[in-house]
């Protein structure tokens, strides 16, 4: 009987897309809140023995609210922290749950035209899929450039 047999630090979170608009305060501490598309899931080695990957991907509809902290706000480029949730819904994939809510958080550089920054995204319901009697989550990686519009 084939098993999945993977190590514990053997799945790694996917690349990430988003699309969409964020609105954001330019205070010191102040909320950040989006609507984006997103791709999300988790990749790792397949049946224990077998050269094939397991690669769960899905897209979702994210609304992300984070608390946003904007470094030495008073300077025209500065660094921000973002920290919070984000709900989701499916909107394509077959795998994964019709619904998630993630853990998210970025870090990145504000200038006065653009942002960019990296960001992190952390499911906590689970994909149906279980491997070595642990469920898998969504977890995804993606470097964020965003055009100011003010």
């Amino acid at each position: 009987m084939a098993s999945l047999q993977p190590s514990p630090s053997s799945f790694d979170p996917t690349n990430s897309l988003l699309i969409g608009v964020v609105v954001a305060g330019g205070d010191a501490v102040s909320w950040q809140i989006g609507g984006l598309y997103t791709s999300k899931g988790a990749s790792g080695p397949g049946l224990a023995g077998s050269v094939f990957r397991l690669d769960l991907r899905a897209a979702y509809l994210e609304f992300p609210v984070a608390a946003r902290f904007n470094l030495f706000a008073d300077r025209r480029t500065h660094p921000f922290v973002t920290v919070g949730g984000a709900p989701a819904i499916k909107i394509t994939g077959q795998v994964l749950r019709a619904y998630d809510l993630s853990a998210v958080a970025e870090a990145g550089v504000e200038t006065a035209r653009w942002t960019l920054g990296a960001r992190y995204s952390r499911g906590f319901v689970n994909s149906h899929v279980s491997v070595d009697g642990r469920f898998l989550h969504n977890e995804a990686w993606a470097i964020v450039w965003a055009i100011k519009l003010k």
